[in-house]
């Protein structure tokens, strides 16, 4: 029982590990993304549209001004890894 307490905090670091996106995958990223308000929040899963089939791809939300507000990915549907947001001002927020 010990052993697997101490490894819980191990495997818990190891998959936090996440690299951040460099900019240009940033920039990549929000040119294919779809804004949020497009999908569907059905049966806790996110849809495009009318589709059957959950979204899996990159979302943002944006500013009144067009600036980015954040953005994140989804897939099958969930949530999936990191989101960074930014400031309304361009800054980057957090990540």
């Amino acid at each position: 029982m010990k052993k697997l307490v101490l490894l819980c905090p191990a495997l818990l670091a190891l998959g936090c590990g996440e690299k951040p996106l460099t900019e240009s995958a940033i920039e990549r990223a929000l040119e294919k993304a779809v804004e949020l308000e497009s999908l569907k929040h059905r049966n806790d899963l996110y849809y495009l549209g009318d589709k059957r089939t959950p979204y899996s791809g990159w979302i943002k939300e944006l500013y009144e001004s067009g600036q980015a507000k954040s953005l994140s990915q989804i897939k099958d549907g969930k949530p999936h890894g990191g989101v960074t947001w930014w400031h309304e001002n361009g800054e980057k927020g957090a990540e």
